[in-house]
């Protein structure tokens, strides 16, 4: 989409921002964790900590209302940014200028919004912490101090010569089958959040993203600072490197190690994991925030990672050496950047004897099927969980099952610093096998929700152990052989979106909507198009009679939509007032529907 365009129809986010605000609360409270070591800690010493605002945007009701309109990744990129935008430049000034004044006294500094989630990172004095989460403006205040890095990598076997091509766990999960239909993620876009990477990697180097745009737009550092790609040497380092190279690793010669060979890849990096600062919570929301948007510009979307692999978790315990279990500090960005377009997966978590529900923070979430995504690591036989890896059920309510599914995390060779290969251990390395076969899914269908792409990896997944879902491996191994057939299968040849940016409309108005198309196939589609009205889900008007397009092969007007601008009805019926009014797009071909999306407005 244009600068141009984006300019156009920003006024209209206003609407949609009122639309989706989420409940506000009458001042907040300290986490209760927060405040207990708050209670044991200085009374003079400066705490760091996460202010999450009242007034936060509804993800969950904007979600589906673009998963309604079958919303294009451009589309849902760019209206999902700027609601986000929109919402803390509308209500962090108040909040910040009565900070002012704790400043100026000392008692507060280092403050910092972030739009991500409607919230500051600030770092204060226990009783001004007290203070701000009594605010009108503030929900909680959660503890911004907490210390960790990546999982070891367990059995590593550093500096050796590389053995296998390709590495056994991409013919496991079928990868090469994909590579063979000519699918190896050319034009998606692969992130790890993890200790960083080595670009010169021979093979990860002809991928980085910042060879072709500025390095901002490609690497992110929130601890150093560094202005390109760096990792450290194994064992303080190489844990991203390794990571990454599982995702789209090659260097053209034989030595294949990664899931989607044609993707490229921009990265986070957090450096050593043996000396990570204590204020990673904060670094980690900063990150999540870098992913969603990294060229800081909502209406392009090339920037923006397919999916981020996320090989680290916080240990289960007591900050600032871990946090409790089900903490919910990150889970608001992670809905941001799944709202967003950016598919998000967690390693379950290694440990030395597992026990049923002891698992990584925040891969034990269950607010939904998909989220948080944990991944569990299996053996090379691809039958057998590893011994490592984390068993559910989630700790959150000791009934969900976890993980959702697993991927090879046994002797996964894969690359590190200064040209080197290794084979290591963990659910770190089934991870990125998972994040990779996003990425190959992803080019099939770019405009596949980072839900729907997960639940197909679970519906399509290898049972193992014993019948349906278990608490070892989840939903089972990924096939990505059996996911690119539902992929396909549910795409269709062509797909029509119709997405508004004015959910609620207040007479007289204009209703603004966005009419996307696109032709999946090789060949030129003629459809029949038709746009309707329904008021409480029945039919109430043709707006726009059948007419038959031809849609040119490979046609697609994701990243650039009509805009059909309609007049809000003023004399109606009051029984219309606060209904649900549908306007329905539908295709058919064959006199059979084959695409309908719906796009929801209330009057007022």
């Amino acid at each position: 989409m244009s600068r141009a365009a984006s300019r156009f129809l920003a006024p209209h986010l206003v609407g949609l921002v009122i639309a989706f605000l989420a409940a506000v609360a009458a001042g907040g409270e300290l986490d209760p964790t927060f405040a207990r070591r708050l209670a044991e800690g200085d009374p003079d010493g400066f705490f760091p900590a996460v202010v999450m605002l009242s007034a936060q945007v509804d993800l969950a009701g904007l979600d589906r209302a673009l998963d309604a309109g079958n919303a294009p990744r451009a589309l849902r990129h760019r209206l999902v940014i700027e609601a986000l935008r929109a919402m803390a430049d509308a209500t962090q000034p108040d909040v910040r200028q009565e900070l002012r004044d704790l400043e100026r006294r000392g008692e507060v500094r280092n403050v910092s919004g972030l739009w991500i989630v409607n919230a500051l990172l600030l770092e204060a004095r226990p009783a001004a912490l007290a203070w701000i989460a009594a605010h009108d403006g503030v929900a909680v205040v959660h503890d911004g101090d907490v210390a960790m890095g990546p999982p070891p990598p367990l059995n590593a076997t550093p500096g050796e010569p590389f053995l296998d091509a390709p590495t056994p766990g991409l013919v496991l999960i079928k990868a090469d089958k994909l590579w063979a239909a000519g699918i190896t993620g050319t034009g998606s876009v692969v992130a790890n959040i993890d200790t960083g990477v080595d670009a010169s990697h021979p093979a990860l180097q002809t991928r980085w993203r910042g060879n072709t745009v500025p390095a901002a737009r490609a690497w992110f550092d929130p601890v150093s600072h560094t202005l390109t790609p760096t990792d450290p040497p194994y064992p303080m380092g190489g844990h991203g490197t390794h990571t990454m190279g599982t995702m789209c690793g090659d260097d053209g010669l034989g030595k294949q190690i990664g899931v989607a060979p044609g993707a490229t890849w921009i990265a986070v990096g957090l450096g050593n994991p043996m000396v990570m600062p204590s204020q990673m919570m904060q670094y980690f929301l900063q990150s999540l925030q870098w992913i969603a948007d990294p060229d800081g510009w909502a209406g392009t979307v090339a920037d923006a990672p397919d999916v981020v692999s996320n090989s680290w978790g916080f240990t289960p315990g007591y900050p600032p050496f871990g946090v409790p279990s089900c903490d919910q500090t990150l889970w608001a960005a992670i809905d941001a950047c799944e709202a967003a377009g950016v598919a998000v997966v967690f390693a379950a978590g290694n440990f030395q004897t597992p026990t049923p529900g002891q698992f990584s923070i925040p891969a034990d979430r269950v607010t939904s099927p998909t989220n948080a995504f944990s991944i569990g690591a299996v053996n090379p036989d691809g039958q057998t969980v590893a011994s490592f890896s984390a068993v559910g059920p989630s700790p959150c309510d000791n009934r969900t099952i976890k993980p959702e599914v697993v991927a090879p995390g046994v002797q996964v060779e894969s690359s590190l610093p200064g040209g080197l290969y290794s084979k290591q251990d963990g659910t770190s390395m089934a991870t990125p096998h998972v994040a990779g076969a996003i990425a190959l899914l992803r080019q099939v269908n770019p405009d596949i929700s980072a839900t729907r792409v997960k639940e197909i990896l679970m519906e399509t997944a290898t049972d193992l152990g014993l019948t349906g879902e278990d608490n070892s491996s989840g939903h089972g191994l990924i096939d990505l052989e059996a996911a690119l057939s539902k992929v396909r299968s549910e795409r269709g040849t062509v797909q029509v979106s119709l997405v508004t940016t004015t959910p609620t409309v207040k007479r007289p108005g204009l209703v603004w909507l966005h009419l996307s198309a696109t032709n999946f196939t090789t060949q030129a589609q003629t459809v029949i198009f038709q746009l309707d009205l329904l008021v409480s889900g029945k039919p109430f008007a043709n707006l726009i009679p059948p007419i038959a397009p031809v849609l040119p092969a490979g046609f697609s007007l994701a990243r650039g939509p009509a805009t059909i601008l309609l007049p809000a009805p003023v004399n109606v019926p009051g029984t219309l007032i606060g209904a649900p009014l549908t306007f329905r797009a539908t295709l058919r071909q064959n006199q059979q529907e084959i695409s309908r999306a719906d796009a929801v407005v209330t009057l007022q």
